[in-house]
């Protein structure tokens, strides 16, 4: 294999599980829960990783909501786009005894099956 190939592929996975770390700070800090953000399909499709094509796809079969602006453009909801990316809408408690763990082992303790 050739070393070059694998430094990109550990620097993907970097930046893939940077990207859900973030996701996670945003849940918990409750900054995803603003019910009326709206996202142009442009900006749903970047949310989602997936094209403009696909996103209009997912609205015609009913997975995804459009909604209409005045003026005839199309935006979808934010929180219809977490719903599809499987993500709990419901804001989070605190967990007793978390003062000493990291941000990551505090999320990580919230979501362990008891």
């Amino acid at each position: 294999m050739d070393l070059k190939y694998i430094l990109s592929d550990i620097q993907r996975s970097i930046d893939d599980l940077q990207g859900k770390l973030n996701l996670l700070r945003s849940v918990e800090t409750g900054t995803l829960y603003d019910v009326d953000v709206l996202m142009t399909r442009k900006e749903a499709a970047y949310f989602l990783g997936k094209s403009l094509r696909q996103i209009d796809r997912l609205c015609s079969e009913g997975r995804l909501k459009r909604s209409y602006t005045d003026r005839g453009g199309v935006r979808i909801r934010k929180n219809d786009l977490l719903e599809y990316k499987g993500l709990e809408l419901t804001p989070m408690t605190s967990c007793k005894g978390t003062e000493s763990m990291s941000e990551f082992e505090r999320i990580i303790q919230k979501y362990k099956v008891k």
